[in-house]
């Protein structure tokens, strides 16, 4: 994960969001090893970067899984304390992804590997 965070901060060294690009490389980076078929033996999983103008977007291919990923729609850690129950130990990551990124997603391709996807924007303002 560690070289996948390095690839992303080279790679988007001159951008505003370069230090949540690589934070958020690294989550998907977990993900993908403890999530998917990329963590058994012998798995892989991609990182590929596009780069616009006005934002870029990290992607994260992994060997598929079982589950499909899924952003909580509220803070975890909010509504445990809320609600009195003991806080979360997963979620928070990809909360923290939906949190940074301006737009994020997941699909499967036909061979049953996942794309999980983030966007940032150069400028936030708008």
């Amino acid at each position: 994960m560690g070289a996948a965070r390095t690839f992303v901060s080279e790679l988007f060294a001159d951008a505003p969001f370069a230090a949540n690009a690589a934070w958020i490389t690294g989550e998907l980076a977990t993900n993908a090893i403890r999530h998917s078929a990329s963590g058994r033996p012998g798995g892989t999983f991609t990182v590929a970067l596009c780069r616009w103008p006005t934002f870029g977007e990290i992607h994260v291919i992994d060997a598929g899984g079982p589950k499909e990923p899924r952003l909580p729609g509220r803070d975890p850690v909010g509504a445990a304390i809320e609600e009195g129950d003991d806080l979360p130990e997963s979620g928070l990551g990809l909360y923290g992804i939906g949190a940074l990124a301006d737009h994020y997603g997941t699909y499967r391709h036909r061979d049953g590997s996942r794309v999980v996807w983030a966007r940032l924007r150069f400028d936030r303002s708008g």
